[in-house]
């Protein structure tokens, strides 16, 4: 019977997984930024944090596609992918969550929108549990804010 080395376990759980995301910067007519807050659960953040929406990039999918995806799954805006043009921003970081170390790669495109009335009707699973609700933010509010 072959048993697992506790060093060799440790170490593999400290490696990171790649995990590249696309996100939207939705931005409305009033020049108000979408944003969602969702419970996080992680050892360096735990509670409620607010995002931009987008997620995981699959396999076999570009940026593009994959923020359009997210866009129609968390919003409920379709938009094709060819229409969201060059990434604006990135951002990366090590963290952590369920006992496994993550370096996200986060690909960020600008959307614009007249206006939208943002629909859940296509939230898996898990975003149902963890996006609670969201909210246009003006850039005032984003810096007076904590």
């Amino acid at each position: 019977m072959l048993t697992e080395d506790p060093a060799a376990a440790r170490a593999a759980s400290l490696t990171p997984v790649f995990r590249p995301t696309a996100r939207a910067m939705v931005v409305d007519d009033c020049g108000r930024l979408l944003l969602f807050s969702g419970a996080v659960s992680n050892t360096a953040l735990t509670g409620s944090r607010w995002f931009t929406p987008g997620g995981g990039v699959k396999a076999g999918e570009t940026l593009p596609e994959a923020a359009s995806r997210e866009l129609a799954e968390e919003t409920g805006l379709i938009l094709p992918a060819a229409t969201l043009g060059a990434v604006i921003a990135v951002s990366a970081g090590i963290w952590r969550a369920d006992e496994r170390q993550f370096l996200g790669v986060d690909s960020f495109f600008a959307v614009r929108v007249c206006s939208l009335t943002v629909s859940d009707a296509g939230h898996e699973e898990a975003e149902r549990a963890r996006l609670k609700v969201h909210r246009w933010w003006t850039a005032a509010e984003l810096e007076q804010t904590a």
